[in-house]
């Protein structure tokens, strides 16, 4: 699992309702904690946090008000990765726990209103499941939740780890599930879905890696689509080379119609360059633009949004002169033309990552 690692929660909230400036709080102890995402709650203009409390082992929940001030704090068993506010405003949060993919409900504050583990089943054939991961979930619009992620399976000889799309109903029962590999399959071959969103006509859009090999060279940023029942309408790649690697961390569906991807991109020439990319596709997953970003040797995005503009701001981490990674915010026009960037951290490594 990717996440922050740093020695507390450092949060920086950089446009506030009722506000003209911005603030940065720090929470956490003195052991190494970890902030994997942030939502804001519309229902009473506070922030949630979702993250890890090392000094207790947990999947930590920190809610504060606009200006930063802790409201309360929860910790429960596992790990989340990413969590959705829910119409009833309750948090609705996927990760992992004792090698299962986890769906915890929460309620506004902080109790626990109901949690589940799934495994996935590979009884029709020689493969067994040994880990199941969520890292990205939505609340879709008929009440039930939309996740993505992986499940690693294996056999007598093989490891092989696929994506996977879950859709529940608003308990966390199972309605239907997909599993997705890549062209390769067997040792070491790793595919995963880093975010999915429900699209305006009821599907579901999902981007994430696809022939990732651990040890060799190889992986490409991935995006597919799929109707309300889980059944494929169309998938691509984005592939600039034979020995070009891409990952796609997140996905976000177009006011102007298509979608937008951010994630990195290295270059096919010694791999030595990586650079935030962003792709502008249409509804049909055609590429219609491609846009790179970069820092020092080194940039990634990990999160977009489209601003009320049409254009999009993005967060994710560059690599400065001084050899240490920042925090890297960036805002663009509707083209994908940079208007402004900032960086934000200190001494050491800042990243900035998705939700």
């Amino acid at each position: 699992m990717r996440r922050l690692k740093s020695f507390a929660i450092t949060v920086a909230i950089l446009a506030i309702p009722l506000t003209s400036y911005g603030w940065t709080r720090t929470y956490g102890g003195e052991s190494n904690d970890a902030g994997n995402c942030i939502c804001f709650d519309p229902s009473d203009s506070c922030y949630v946090i979702l993250g890890q409390l090392s000094s207790f082992g947990g999947l930590w929940l920190l809610k504060v008000d606009r200006y930063g001030d802790t409201a309360w704090t929860k910790v429960f068993e596992g790990e989340g990765n990413s969590f959705d506010v829910t119409a009833e405003s309750n948090y609705i949060v996927t990760g992992v726990r004792n090698d299962s993919l986890l769906l915890i409900m929460i309620g506004s504050h902080g109790k626990l209103i109901w949690d589940s583990t799934y495994r996935f089943d590979y009884s029709y054939d020689v493969w067994e499941s040994f880990y199941d991961e969520g890292r990205s979930i939505h609340a879709a619009s008929d009440g039930g939740y939309i996740i993505t992620g992986e499940t690693a399976m294996r056999d007598t000889i093989d490891r092989d780890v696929s994506l996977i799309l879950l859709k529940t109903d608003s308990l966390g029962y199972v309605e239907w599930d997909i599993v997705k590999s890549g062209d390769y399959s067997g040792w070491a071959d790793t595919d995963w879905g880093s975010s999915v969103v429900e699209t305006s006509d009821g599907g579901y859009v999902v981007c994430g890696t696809r022939d990732a090999w651990y040890g060799f060279n190889g992986a490409d940023l991935w995006w597919f689509k799929t109707d309300s029942a889980g059944k494929v309408l169309w998938e691509y790649i984005y592939d600039d080379g034979d020995m070009g690697i891409s990952y796609g961390n997140c996905i976000r569906e177009s006011i102007k119609g298509g979608y937008v991807i951010v994630g990195s991109a290295m270059d096919e020439e010694g791999l030595t360059w990586e650079r935030l990319l962003m792709l502008k596709v249409d509804s049909m997953g055609e590429i219609e633009g491609v846009k790179r970003y970069e820092g020092q040797s080194f940039a990634r995005g990990y999160w977009l949004e489209q601003t009320p503009d049409g254009g999009y701001i993005i967060v994710g981490v560059r690599e400065l002169p001084r050899d240490e990674f920042d925090l890297w915010l960036l805002k663009t026009d509707v083209n994908g033309d940079t208007i402004w960037t900032r960086t934000y951290g200190g001494s050491g490594h800042d990243y900035g990552l998705w939700c």
